[in-house]
């Protein structure tokens, strides 16, 4: 279902090159506390165990001052878990949908 969607903005970011690394680099090192204060929908933040730059500790943190936020440890993977396991993503994506089409 939303495969092609993200494989729509995938293939954008990679055909900005360097440009686009760097934009999106912008994004991924930010604070996004006041980005996600006060969301009303469920999110389900996945955490790569072999992540070298941020720390379980402060993710876990940062998750205990949201609402509705769940935290799922990959044993297996590394901080690009998209591009590690896809599908794991994308499971969560359908999982989500059906969460919200219950709300409405």
């Amino acid at each position: 279902m939303f495969t092609g969607l993200i494989q729509s903005g995938y293939r954008f970011s990679v055909s900005q090159g360097h440009l686009g690394f760097a934009t999106d680099s912008h994004y991924i090192v930010r604070d996004w506390s006041a980005s996600v204060a006060g969301l009303t929908v469920p999110v389900i933040h996945f955490y790569g165990a072999h992540d070298s730059v941020v720390s379980q500790a402060s993710l876990k943190t940062f998750i205990s001052t949201q609402k509705d936020v769940q935290f799922r440890l990959l044993r297996e993977l590394g901080q690009l878990v998209f591009f590690e396991d896809p599908e794991v993503v994308l499971d969560a994506v359908e999982e989500l949908s059906g969460r919200q089409n219950r709300r409405v």
